[in-house]
């Protein structure tokens, strides 16, 4: 387990997957606030949601694991 000391590196792999998953701005900034760094290893990123406490982890391959909150859903 190793920890980022700097926020750009431990957000990068979800941002880059943010920014692939939408086109707007706004929704991967808004989404991007819901989580959190947890830490990282040799296999992937681990980032926890702040409201349904799941992890959403990135592979270094790009893969994901869970499912990311799509807080545009919330509404319906």
């Amino acid at each position: 387990m190793k920890f980022h000391d700097d926020n750009e590196k431990a957000f990068k792999p979800l941002q880059e997957f943010l920014a692939n998953w939408s086109n707007e701005p706004e929704d991967v900034d808004e989404t991007l606030s819901q989580y959190m760094y947890m830490f990282h290893d040799e296999e992937k990123t681990y980032y926890k949601h702040f409201g349904n406490r799941k992890y959403f982890n990135i592979n270094n391959d790009g893969s994901t694991e869970g499912e990311i909150e799509d807080w545009r859903n919330w509404n319906d």
